[in-house]
């Protein structure tokens, strides 16, 4: 089955008109999906629509940038450019979203971390999941911790804080960022913390820092015990094994 008629199944005829909708529509997922997060690169557009051609997601966010509805910055990271799109006015009119004007402003490691929390939230969303995305964290002025995004699972609504890791952390930095997170867990701003791991940290290491871990400071310089039922509210783990780990946990009210 061709990417274009790809949510049809293959006793459907896909007509001009129905492949004319089915472009409409992903473009307008497009649209809504950098309205939300700011921008987006063409590798997490390709995931988000799921396609099997990567060519023809490049084909339909250029469409978009001729269109004057998205903006295109390009960034190097890993010795590759990388196409990063933005919303203009026209396309924040198109969709009815609010204009926010954002300028692309990535280092190197910035780009990467934050290119793959996004795909981590395109993973949970096709998964049925709510993510609520930093920069909307960030908005409410309330968390201690800031995490990189986090995770809605019902049946009981509660949070889980996503933290991404690509590198080894300074054992005092590690404590301080445990501390700010129990601070958040004890008001009750999320029930645990999920820490995925890649590139020079692993899984293992990071249970291993965990485990580390005796007493951790307070806002007030007072020492407290990182007791195991602390503990217990931490998880590490890999990166691919992130959509399996997740797949595990409930996306739907029982009835």
């Amino acid at each position: 089955m061709s990417d274009v008629s790809r949510s049809f199944t293959s006793s459907q005829c896909v007509t001009p008109a129905q492949k004319k909708m089915i472009r409409l529509t992903r473009k307008s997922k497009i649209l809504t999906f950098i309205a939300n997060n700011n921008w987006a690169s063409t590798r997490n557009l390709f995931k988000l629509l799921d396609v099997n051609d990567y060519s023809y997601t490049l084909k339909l966010a250029n469409e978009l940038v001729e269109d004057g509805k998205l903006v295109i910055t390009k960034v190097v990271a890993n010795g590759k450019q990388n196409n990063v799109y933005t919303l203009t006015e026209w396309g924040a009119f198109v969709i009815g979203a609010e204009y926010k004007r954002y300028q692309v402003r990535f280092s190197y490691q910035n780009f990467i971390h934050n290119e793959t929390v996004q795909y981590l939230q395109i993973i949970a969303i096709k998964k049925g999941f709510e993510w609520i995305n930093e920069q909307s964290i960030i908005a409410t002025k309330s968390y201690k911790s800031l995490p990189d995004g986090l995770l809605v699972v019902v049946p009981n609504k509660h949070l889980i804080s996503i933290e991404y890791q690509r590198n080894r952390l300074n054992l005092q930095t590690f404590k301080s960022k445990i501390a700010k997170c129990l601070a958040d867990i004890i008001n009750k701003k999320f029930r645990s913390v999920l820490y995925v791991c890649s590139d020079n940290i692993n899984a293992e290491l990071m249970q291993r820092a965990f485990d580390s871990i005796k007493f951790i400071k307070t806002k007030t310089d007072a020492d407290i015990e990182f007791s195991d039922g602390y503990r217990a509210k931490f998880k590490g783990i890999n990166l691919h094994e992130f959509g399996d780990y997740i797949a595990t946990l409930p996306t739907k009210q029982e009835v």
